[in-house]
């Protein structure tokens, strides 16, 4: 028992009392066949100018086609394909010709693939990005802001002024990493998943969700917008 308490007393100081609760049930609903994801919604501001000088020895590429070197870990050739029949972007950092780095950038629209709903974006000033990855020997060096100045650089002169994208509740490194880059966290999501059926509760529209196979639209405006 005092090992649970002291738990609690971690997650709450980690998380807050509210997310701390909720990656309670989140740990929960497993036992049950239930699965409870957790979101919050950043928003990036995009630089005017490079933060950082551009490296000498790593090559930018924007990837529009398919190449091996994308499936990396987990990522699934079916997977990399839908997003760039979507349209989606896929910058690429290589270093002697080794891909060692990349993210993805969507305009307007991103279909979530861990529930079921989707993400509108409104206005040409946004672009949502996810999956971001860095090779693990090069985690603890400069590539990923390295990788993002080059992102901001090109995007900056698209017009593009915010990139949103969503994390985890449970993951504290990355909202304290987005803080520290100047994320402004504006609403979160919970999607409570049992077989077929799905429930969504949000403090953003459409705020509360059920369904058995619909999927519920979130719309995202730039912050001097909304």
């Amino acid at each position: 028992m005092a090992a649970i308490v002291e738990k609690w007393r971690q997650l709450r100081r980690e998380m807050g009392a509210f997310w701390a609760m909720v990656y309670g049930l989140h740990k929960v609903g497993k036992k049950f066949g239930l699965t409870i994801s957790a979101y919050r919604f950043a928003f990036q501001p995009v630089p005017e100018k490079r933060l950082l000088k551009k490296p000498d020895n790593i090559e930018f590429r924007w990837l529009e086609t398919f190449v091996p070197e994308m499936l990396v870990e987990d990522r699934r050739a079916e997977w990399v394909q839908a997003r760039l029949t979507r349209g989606d972007r896929c910058l690429a950092a290589y270093k002697e010709g080794e891909l060692i780095a990349f993210l993805w950038l969507a305009a307007q629209h991103y279909p979530e693939d861990e529930a079921r709903c989707d993400y509108r974006l409104e206005g040409e000033s946004l672009v949502w990005d996810y999956d971001v990855y860095v090779a693990p020997r090069y985690r603890v060096t400069r590539l990923f802001a390295q990788l993002w100045d080059e992102a901001n650089e090109a995007l900056y002169r698209q017009g593009v002024r915010w990139s949103v994208s969503r994390i985890s509740a449970f993951n504290v490194a990355s909202i304290h990493s987005h803080r520290r880059r100047g994320a402004v966290l504006s609403g979160a999501a919970m999607f409570i998943n049992a077989g077929r059926w799905q429930i969504l509760l949000s403090n953003r529209r459409p705020f509360l969700h059920v369904s058995r196979q619909s999927r519920p639209a979130f719309r995202f405006f730039a912050p001097n917008a909304a």
